[in-house]
């Protein structure tokens, strides 16, 4: 289980990005000041999923809603997520565990 510490994190890293944690897409912003994980450069991004919603937080609806391209796994099903920030947490998550 991801903590709220985790949470945090992201959306701190998403506001040093130019990035609004509150915002329904993410579709960029100003370059960030430190390297940020790559997202997927596949057309179908797999994203993990914790209490309905994604680990990336790049939305806040349930997955029925997400754009065309946007898939999801539980967090714990690690291999098959290919969205580098929600790959990342997962692994963290999957470690304390």
């Amino acid at each position: 289980m991801l903590t709220r510490k985790a949470i945090e994190r992201v959306r701190a890293q998403q506001r040093a990005y130019g990035e609004d944690p509150n915002a329904r897409h993410h579709f960029g912003g100003p370059e960030p000041a430190q390297p940020r994980p790559q997202r997927s450069k596949n057309k179908v991004c797999v994203h993990g999923l914790l209490n309905g919603l994604p680990l990336c937080l790049f939305t806040r609806e349930i997955p029925a809603h997400w754009p065309e391209g946007h898939q999801w796994t539980g967090h714990g099903n690690v291999e098959n997520i290919t969205c580098a920030i929600c790959k990342q947490l997962a692994q963290e998550s999957k470690g304390r565990r």
